[in-house]
């Protein structure tokens, strides 16, 4: 350590051990040398006072023996008696004056007879008392008057020297020297001994120490005896061990520290996620692999610098630089997550979506609990998310095959138009056009050269379409066309004409020319100011009268004309009546889960007992009356019977669900809320969350706010709502994420034709896809065959209703039929098995198949077969012979299951050849038993495919 002030002697600056035998020594010294002085100064005022005694003595015994010489004038004898005095060792002088002052004896006798000069200072009492003229080291001058009788006679003065009291003062001086010396020698001597025996002890305690510095924390000093010392070893001791045990402590916390640190590296190092961590001033101290991979940044080029100094971060929409998520947590202390939209621009300038979570690392310790230490910020690459989602986007507002707007997209141009329309006061066209004998031209050629026409034919619309225009397909061969600001009627005519004109020129595709033409109906807006699902529907009536009237050729839907309201008007009279008379029924068509084999609910469905007229379905009469007040008078009866039905099977221990269609009138009525709670307390014992209203998409979409608003009321009491018929009308997603409903409906139109018709198939694929985008449940209405239901629950479509599973029946034969219900043994079969969707054109395949055994048998009842002829006699043109020769061999070819088909399947073609032929010459017996061998070639055939897809799912789960 340095010192503040004036540096010690360097032999008083050193060891402990020298600092106290120099400490004692000189302390000994000191006092040493203050007590000699001291005893010198006494010695030699003892001596002084000595001296004055002895001449003060000699002066009054000199002047008690003078008397009698002076009186008789005995000088002789008086200078005798002088002369021995002055014999006296350390007498300098001895004299007796007469009072006169003349000397009349002296020591030395040559000065008798002489006067004194300073007799003045000589002071005469009746006492005879001694005045000492000096007094001092080096002499005593003493004057004694002689008296007698009191009477002054003479002086009597004797002066003794200091040379034999200096003799002695210096001989006692050395003596004080030689005992300080040696006194000094032996407190050295002591302190020495003293020293060793305490500093011993304290350099084995600091070599301990330097030993457990060096990191041998086992050595110990001794600690005998109960001195300081051995006190100060003890508790010395007692720190040792004790910071040998948090020595210990330590290694052991290191030891874990280290491991713990080493698992989250490699556990960040394996995780896909990037992560990076930083201190409480932002500096990155850590990133993963997967962080400088997705970053462009290294960790040895950015650690210690703070990250938003290299990480940007902008919105994906505006390019807007966003604050960077590390701030604001260290800023605020709270995790920061990076909104939509954002991208990270990498250092290679590029930019790429990620989602971001920043979290502050807090301290944990009693005295720092609380303080922020840093942030970890976990960053993940969601590119191609966003590319399944834009995809998917894509692929859920366009038609998969002519990469036209499809029905979602359609519903978004179509409410544009409209609004257009109103806002400019034009004219809007809504036409639907079909293609006239399309189906021939798929059986004819096949499904590819079909589709080759739609794409060409969809080309060719464009070519004629104005920019302002939009060209949708609905499905199949179905397009519906928006053209809008049209000037006149001539405008618009003008334009079919060209439409259809060049739907009617040849196409030549894959080597064949293929005529087709097309019929249109349409309807104009606003002469006819109906909704978008009512115009379409007017232009679907008005394409039909086109075919009606010869095809090839475009109809006007007329408001004034089509519409016949003296009959409509009868008919709402009727219905009414109806209602009144409790003519209607509810029939119940059970909704079945395909994996468990469980009845999941039941969907109430209308019917009028006519009673001349006998059961007349609802598609019959409910479109006469969905625009007028019966249609609310209807819905409210179906609630009521629904909830009475629901009371009635809740008192028989079953609590099934029920799902009732509402029409848009009914739901639309300012009313309808109120109403339905009157409804529903009026069935107390009912609970609400088992009624379920099905609604059509136009419903929820009519005003948006104002259903929303309701929709979340009836949600509030329990109701649950159904997107009925999904996908045939013309929301958007944008709508559908804000419809308050949980369940899509998938309209039967779709899943009766999706084994045939790949667009439809893709149509059901992607619903399902949006429910579980959307975390909706779905459901599939009007399964018939096992097929479509294997399909759909490999697409993820779990419940389905149809006649595949029940017709709709009346209330008193559900319970008898939910008790006998057995899940088709084929569903049961693959309902627990991961499906993978490149297995689908085997069950595909294996659908074509079922098709082209059934039409070879109805040929030869003599149902015409329109089959080209290298279908049925070649293996590689039918339709299964396609996909066996392509996609089979493709994902099949290696296993054994999937050569022992082929043949199997060329003993089927030369049976149905063989059949058709017999049929043809008329032997219809032996065409008959042909085909009973074609039947049971045929299950052989399927049996084979089940083997083929056990092992596609072994190979594929292995």
């Amino acid at each position: 350590m340095t010192s503040h002030g004036s540096p010690l002697p360097q032999w008083l600056s050193g060891t402990v051990r020298r600092q106290l035998i120099w400490g004692v020594a000189l302390v000994h010294a000191v006092m040493m040398s203050l007590f000699v002085y001291d005893l010198s100064l006494r010695q030699r005022d003892f001596l002084i006072e000595s001296q004055a005694s002895q001449a003060i003595s000699l002066a009054q015994n000199l002047s008690l023996i003078a008397a009698t010489p002076l009186l008789s004038s005995d000088l002789a004898g008086l200078q005798e008696l002088t002369l021995a005095i002055s014999a006296y060792p350390g007498v300098t002088h001895v004299m007796v004056v007469l009072p006169n002052g003349k000397i009349v004896a002296h020591g030395q006798p040559g000065l008798r007879g002489q006067f004194l000069a300073d007799t003045a200072r000589f002071t005469s009492d009746a006492q005879a008392s001694p005045q000492l003229l000096v007094r001092s080291s080096a002499l005593a001058d003493v004057v004694v008057p002689v008296l007698v009788q009191h009477d002054h006679i003479g002086w009597v003065r004797v002066g003794v020297a200091q040379s034999v009291t200096a003799t002695k003062l210096a001989a006692i001086t050395r003596s004080g020297l030689l005992y300080t010396v040696l006194a000094i020698g032996v407190g050295v001597l002591l302190a020495w001994l003293l020293a060793n025996r305490l500093t011993r002890r304290l350099t084995a305690l600091a070599a301990v120490a330097d030993d457990m510095r060096a990191g041998k924390p086992q050595v110990r000093a001794l600690a005998g005896g109960s001195d300081e010392v051995s006190h100060l070893a003890r508790a010395f001791n007692f720190m040792l061990d004790a910071l040998d045990t948090q020595w210990r402590k330590e290694l052991a916390l290191n030891d874990a520290l280290q491991a713990e640190k080493e698992l989250a590296q490699v556990t960040l190092a394996s995780i896909g996620d990037a992560v990076i961590t930083t201190d409480a001033q932002g500096q990155v101290r850590f990133m993963n692999e997967v962080a400088q991979s997705l970053t462009g940044w290294h960790l040895h080029q950015v650690q210690g610098q703070a990250v938003q100094d290299f990480l940007v971060f902008k919105d994906s929409a505006t390019q807007t630089q966003l604050v960077n998520p590390v701030t604001q947590v260290l800023a605020a202390g709270v995790a920061a997550q990076a909104s939509m939209h954002t991208v990270l621009v990498t250092q290679q300038g590029g930019l790429v979506p990620v989602e971001s979570l920043a979290t502050p690392i807090f301290a944990t310790g009693k005295l720092v609990s609380g303080r922020t230490l840093g942030c970890v910020l976990v960053l993940r690459d969601v590119s191609e998310r966003e590319q399944v989602q834009e995809r998917l986007q894509w692929q859920a507002g366009h038609d998969a095959l002519t990469g036209l707007p499809n029905r979602v997209l359609l519903a978004d141009r179509f409410a544009r138009a409209l609004e257009k329309s109103k806002r400019d006061g034009s004219q809007l066209a809504v036409c639907l056009l079909d293609l006239d004998k399309f189906k021939p031209v798929n059986d004819t050629y096949g499904h590819a050269v079909g589709d080759a026409l739609l794409v060409a034919l969809t080309v060719r619309l464009n070519q004629e379409l104005r920019a302002v225009d939009t060209l949708t397909r609905l499905g199949g061969d179905e397009f519906v066309i928006l053209l809008e600001d049209l000037a006149d009627d001539a405008d618009l005519t003008g334009l079919l004409k060209r439409i259809l004109n060049t739907l009617a020129e040849p196409f030549n595709l894959d080597g064949h020319q293929v005529d087709i033409t097309g019929s249109l109906g349409f309807t104009v807006f606003p002469a006819d100011g109906s909704d978008p699902d009512t115009l379409l529907r007017h232009a679907d009536q008005a394409m039909y009268v086109a075919k009606q009237n010869g095809r090839n050729r475009y109809h006007r839907f007329d408001v004034l004309q089509d519409i016949q309201q003296e009959s409509v008007q009868q008919a709402l009279t009727r219905v009414r009546q109806a209602v009144t008379d409790n003519e209607l029924r509810l029939y119940y068509q059970p909704k079945v889960n395909l994996r468990s084999g469980q009845v999941v609910g039941f969907e109430a469905l209308l019917r009028w007992q006519h009673p001349q007229d006998g059961m007349i379905p609802p598609l019959s009469f409910l479109p006469l009356v969905e625009q007028s007040d019966v249609i609310v008078a209807i819905g409210e009866w179906v609630i009521e019977q629904a909830l009475e039905q629901l009371t009635q099977w809740q008192q028989q221990g079953q609590a099934w669900p029920v799902s009732v269609n509402i029409a848009a009138w009914h739901f639309q009525q300012e009313d309808f809320l109120p109403r339905l709670q009157i409804l529903l307390a009026c069935h107390p014992q009912v609970s609400p969350d088992l009624l379920e209203f099905e609604i059509l998409e136009s419903v929820a979409l009519g005003d948006m706010a104002a259903m929303n608003a309701l929709m979340a009321n009836c949600r509030a009491l329990g109701i649950k709502f159904s997107l009925d018929d999904f996908g045939t009308g013309y929301s958007s997603l944008s709508y559908l994420k804000r419809i308050p409903a949980q369940t899509l409906k998938i309209d039967q139109s779709f899943v009766r034709n999706m084994l045939d018709d790949a667009d439809d198939r893709a149509l059901v694929e992607s619903i399902i896809h949006i429910a579980s985008l959307f975390k909706l449940r779905v459901i599939a209405e009007g399964v018939e065959t096992q097929d479509q239901g294997v399909l759909l629950l490999r697409l993820g479509c779990d419940v389905v209703q149809g006649y595949g599973i029940a017709r709709p029946m009346p209330a008193a034969q559900v319970f008898d039929w939910a008790s006998s219900y057995v899940l088709d043994v084929y569903w049961s079969l693959w309902a627990d098995v991961k499906w993978e969707l490149s297995d689908l054109p085997l069950l595909v395949a294996q659908h074509d198949h079922l098709a082209w055994v059934k039409r070879v048998v109805l040929a030869a009842q003599g149902v015409a077969m329109n089959m080209p002829p290298e279908q049925l006699h070649d293996i590689h043109q039918c339709r299964f012979g396609h996909w066996y020769h392509g996609h089979g061999q493709q994902h099949y070819g290696d296993l054994a299951q999937f050569h022992a088909i082929e043949p199997v399947h060329q003993n089927i073609h030369v049976l149905g050849a063989e059949v058709l032929r017999l049929h043809a010459q008329g032997q219809t017996d032996a065409a008959a038993q042909a085909c009973t061998e074609l039947l049971a070639t045929k299950d052989h055939m399927l049996k084979l495919l089940d083997e083929l897809q056990q092992a596609a799912l072994m190979k594929t789960n292995a």
